[in-house]
């Protein structure tokens, strides 16, 4: 399972939307985490991730 992490307001984030929205609708990416603001950092507290966009299995 490969799951992706993005924030709303990170340029690089949405410019690789298509691609991650692509990769979930072909089976290879199984999540992709939207986060809103420094505030609710839950998916990326609980994987480890310091950086988005990030894909992690």
């Amino acid at each position: 399972m490969i799951v992706a992490v993005v924030k709303r307001d990170c340029p690089t984030c949405a410019l690789v939307e298509p691609v991650l929205q692509d990769l979930v609708a072909r089976g290879v990416v199984s999540t992709v985490h939207r986060e809103d603001d420094d505030d609710g950092l839950e998916a990326s507290w609980r994987l480890g991730i310091e950086t988005v966009p990030t894909l992690t299995a």
